[in-house]
């Protein structure tokens, strides 16, 4: 392939850049950089968009930018078409104010909000809904839907608590949320909604990761939970926290400075106890499985497209022995799908992709040296185990992607090293 259009691009892109830059600061003339500059707004490098998601399976994708500065910055969700470039703003936070609350109802505002300012609901970790006609927001610490088709914003949820994690379930029935580390689903239609788990405290944490789990294990954006295909249950994960012992942290960004108790296990200290559960979307707990010693549940969980089976996956402390599991609420029984593990340590990667025909992608990496071992690479296993290597060797593919007809998967590689 010539090389000849991705140089456009790059020409173009810089183009635009010294553009921005140009009109950023007000004129055309060249002038040696300054202090000022590398902390003027907009930023030297532009602001990039945030929140990319593809849309109708690849034909369009929409992202969120920052316009302004101080009182006057605004985002705005845009869709761009993937063949033409063409470009569409869904709705900007300036449309976006929230209703006035009675004052019984009223919140102190927050610091970072300000007295007399007027709430508007945020775009960043917005979501579409599945038939892509709403986009689920949040602000004011309750949840809102923004009707694409009337341009008009809904309360979801009222209470003093913040919802966290918000998601749809797939069907976009419900929308299944996190409160005071407690799981809840609340019914789009009639707005019902539902405690999902009654457990959660200060140091239980229900549907969420705690902060050796985010730091450590997860993607760093708290969710601890995946719903299944149909949309009736939701996997996730519980930790208890109360064997670690609080350790003292100083806020230097408080004014004065201010010491934060965190539950920070150290080197050679207890962790925390995991457990993997299944919920069904009217409360009542399809299963649950309690690890062994002192491991971890992988926080991260993907189910068999008929809604039958969910894979989660335990690892030791060491970090050396991972085992992929696979756990069937009917009946509660769970088993091994197979080991990894390594003389070192595993990489913990991405889940198993589960298709419709049986098969399931997976990325090996390290060498296994169990029965039921790992293959490294990316390929996928069959039901009667015969595994069918795509590309790579332990160290060459990077995480996967498997589009949601099972057709096709895609991963980063070196291109020599995905010939091996």
């Amino acid at each position: 392939m010539s090389s000849r259009p991705h140089l456009r691009v790059a020409a173009a892109g810089l183009a635009a850049a010294a553009l921005l830059f140009s009109s950023a600061r007000g004129d055309g003339q060249k002038r040696k950089l300054s202090i000022e500059d590398t902390t003027a707004e907009p930023p030297l490098s532009g602001r990039p968009a945030s929140g990319v998601t593809w849309l109708d399976g690849g034909a369009r994708f929409s992202y969120v930018v920052q316009k302004g500065t101080g009182d006057a910055e605004v985002a705005e969700l845009w869709v761009e078409t993937t063949a033409t470039g063409k470009r569409t703003m869904v709705v900007s936070t300036s449309a976006l104010t929230l209703p006035e609350e009675p004052a019984s109802e009223k919140r102190p505002p927050r610091e970072e909000e300000g007295q007399g300012k007027k709430q508007t609901a945020l775009l960043e970790g917005y979501r579409w809904s599945p038939d892509g006609r709403a986009v689920l927001l949040s602000g004011g610490d309750d949840l809102w839907l923004y009707d694409v088709g009337t341009n008009r914003i809904e309360r979801l949820t009222r209470d003093r608590n913040k919802e966290e994690f918000p998601s749809f379930s797939p069907d976009g029935r419900r929308i299944a949320f996190v409160r005071k580390n407690d799981l809840y689903a609340i019914e789009l239609e009639g707005r019902r909604e539902t405690r999902l788990t009654r457990d959660g405290s200060e140091h239980v944490y229900n549907g969420r990761l705690d902060w050796v789990y985010e730091e450590e294990l997860g993607s760093r954006d708290g969710r601890g939970y995946e719903w299944s295909p149909d949309g009736r249950s939701i996997a996730y994960l519980r930790l208890d926290d109360a064997p670690i012992a609080p350790y003292p942290l100083v806020n230097f960004l408080a004014v004065p400075a201010a010491v934060e108790w965190q539950s920070y296990p150290k080197a050679g200290q207890k962790n925390p106890l995991p457990s993997f559960h299944v919920v069904g979307i009217d409360g009542v707990e399809r299963g649950a499985v309690r690890t062994e010693a002192d491991g971890y549940v992988v926080p991260a969980f993907s189910w068999t497209t008929d809604s039958r089976s969910v894979c989660y996956r335990v690892l030791n402390r060491a970090q050396n022995h991972e085992e992929v599991r696979l756990f069937v609420p009917e009946g509660g029984t769970s088993r091994t799908l197979f080991v990894e593990q390594d003389s070192h340590w595993v990489n913990v990667v991405d889940p198993p992709r589960f298709l419709r025909d049986g098969r399931y992608v997976w990325k090996g990496t390290s060498r296994a040296a169990s029965r039921r071992r790992s293959p490294t690479g990316i390929g996928w296993w069959t039901r009667s185990r015969e595994w069918t290597r795509v590309a790579g060797s332990s160290t060459s593919p990077r995480p996967k992607r498997t589009c949601a007809a099972g057709r096709s998967t895609a991963w980063l590689s070196t291109e020599a090293a995905s010939r091996r």
